[in-house]
């Protein structure tokens, strides 16, 4: 198990300072991740359970009802969009969110008295969505564990009263992570009817599946881990309060089919581009439509039979020749662009005390003078500091090491362009991020923003503007109107420096998948791929003398990295 520093606050700041993969292990408590995944990981459940010293330290301080209602009060919350009720009684789930006002034309808004009646009146349970997008501690948590996965991470909250249910038995398409905050969950899990799922089942009956394999009882603090897949129900026992767990979910369509769906498309073009590549360019057998559709297959023809053998067998051998055009790296770089745009940029190392779980939201709203808020004057700016140059120039004496090197992506060659890289990427069930380009590019490093870029930015912008003010986001970030930083991509080969810096954690895993946000990044000279490779791997400071570019190269790669938050000089 991974132990924090002395001097690391107790409240969650922890995560902000310590390397991914211990934040990862101290989930585990005495497992250490090699006996996790070797055993555990998309094979059978696991059940931590914590001592005394682990219950009362970060893990149960992530959320309470307490938190809830503090954000209750500050955030414009949605019933269907951030939070639902529900009851399971009786073999059957109950929804119980209020009705939505046709006539007004919005969602119900979640207060403190509605949520309350809810929860003490009707005894439903509470399921908070997305709290990393208001929760700092949550928020370090999950961009700690995306940036150790490599993927997206998400999480929900769920309150549940005493001597009630909330869920009918599902499964679902995600790895689970269960972790216990208040009072004691009683859960039932059962035999996987798909393993490793790829889609939520429906509410399943009691008599469909089978007896528990396991049959246990969380208190908080401790930690249960669960493929996808996996069929569970939970109820709060007699006697406690209520129940408050969060769920850590990740690995949603992150699998190797996902990658081919990428990759297969990417080597057939290669292949048909391949002038000696005759096979893939063979014309088709006559009058194949008539002989060898859905229609003929079932026909006892002879004609039929023939005609699908021979389409068949050619088909695998064509197979068997794709896997030699067939590479990762196109497909894991498409990946990476989807990746980037969805994820949580870095959080503040700051600590945040206990009266202030309930942060800052991250969109802020502009009020002109004597007018009231207008959500038609939402500031979709990020929401830190990030992607601002920090501390002092660099000169040609400086040491300088880079920022937050588990949120950068560098590719060699055409960069993660916006046009084609996410397409066949529809089933990865990743959520867009978003970065905000709409300044004019002065910095000579960066490629130009095309019309189409800036048509794909600001679709973006209009949709995450209407996510934001339909539901009431505000927030307290600074106005950011020099955005040189960001970029595009280019068409030209070169060395491209992506990052999520200038994401906005308030749309993290909401649903705006039809439009795109550009990447952010800078694009440096081929010459400089070398100097990047020894900054990545460097965790200290380096002088630029020791970066192997000639003349000035060195001081203009690590200013123009400074320029855009990714570098520091000492």
């Amino acid at each position: 198990m991974a132990k924090r520093s002395a001097s690391a606050a107790n409240d969650g700041s922890w995560w902000a300072q310590e390397k991914p993969e211990d934040v990862f292990t101290s989930l585990l408590g005495n497992i250490s991740s090699k006996e996790f995944f070797a055993k555990h990981w998309e094979k059978e459940p696991l059940i931590i359970r914590k001592d005394k010293a682990q219950r009362e330290g970060d893990l149960t301080k992530l959320f309470s009802r307490e938190c809830l209602e503090r954000i209750l009060k500050k955030e414009r919350i949605d019933f269907g969009l951030h939070i639902n009720s529900c009851k399971y009684a009786n073999g059957k789930r109950e929804d119980k969110n209020p009705e939505e006002n046709p006539e007004a034309g919005e969602p119900v808004r979640a207060t403190v008295k509605k949520v309350k009646a809810l929860f003490d009146g009707e005894r439903a349970t509470l399921q908070f969505h997305q709290p990393q997008q208001f929760q700092d501690s949550v928020w370090r948590l999950c961009a700690a564990l995306e940036s150790h996965f490599g993927c997206l991470v998400g999480s929900n909250v769920y309150m549940t009263p005493g001597e009630s249910q909330g869920l009918a038995p599902h499964h679902d398409d995600v790895e689970v992570f269960i972790i216990q905050l208040e009072g004691r969950k009683h859960w039932q899990l059962f035999a996987p009817q798909d393993k490793l799922a790829r889609s939520c089942s429906d509410d399943l009956s009691a008599d469909s599946i089978g007896k528990p394999t396991h049959d246990i009882t969380l208190e908080a603090g401790d930690v249960m881990y669960f493929p996808r897949g996996t069929i569970h129900q939970a109820d709060t026992p007699a006697g406690v309060a209520h129940s408050t767990h969060i769920t850590i979910s990740t690995f949603q369509n992150w699998t190797y089919g996902d990658l081919l769906q990428a990759a297969i498309p990417l080597a057939l073009e290669e292949a048909l581009n391949d002038k000696s590549a005759l096979d893939f360019k063979q014309g088709l057998p006559l009058n194949l439509l008539s002989a060898a559709g859905t229609a003929q297959v079932s026909k006892v023809d002879q004609r039929c039979a023939s005609a699908v053998d021979e389409v068949k067998k050619t088909l695998g051998k064509l197979v068997q020749q794709l896997a030699g055009y067939m590479t990762p790296a196109p497909a894991v770089d498409a990946f990476n662009a989807d990746f980037l745009r969805s994820r949580l940029p870095p959080p503040p190392a700051s600590s945040v005390s206990d009266d202030q779980i309930a942060d800052a939201p991250a969109a802020k709203r502009k009020k002109n003078k004597g007018q009231k808020e207008d959500v038609d004057l939402v500031d979709l700016t990020s929401d830190n500091s990030f992607g601002d140059p920090v501390g002092p120039k660099p000169t040609s004496t400086s040491k300088v090491c880079l920022l937050h090197r588990n949120h950068i992506r560098v590719i060699v060659g055409e960069g993660l362009e916006d046009e084609e890289e996410a397409e066949g990427l529809g089933g990865l069930g990743m959520m867009d991020g978003m970065d905000d380009d709409d300044s004019e590019e002065d910095d000579a490093d960066m490629p130009d923003d095309d019309e189409d870029d800036d048509d794909d930015d600001e679709d973006f912008k209009k949709a995450a503007k209407a996510l934001l003010t339909g539901n009431g986001g505000g927030g307290d970030s600074e106005d950011d109107d020099d955005d040189s930083m960001n970029g595009s991509g280019a068409e030209e080969d070169g060395c491209f420096v992506h990052f999520d810096f200038t994401n906005i954690r308030r749309l993290h895993m909401t649903n705006i998948m039809a439009v795109k946000p550009p990447l952010s990044s800078v694009r440096l000279p081929m010459s400089a791929v070398p100097a990047m490779g020894k900054l990545l791997a460097k965790l200290t400071p380096i002088a630029l003398s020791d970066l192997g570019l000639e003349g000035d190269d060195a001081l203009d790669l690590a200013t123009s990295l400074w320029a855009s938050g990714l570098l520091s000089a000492h």
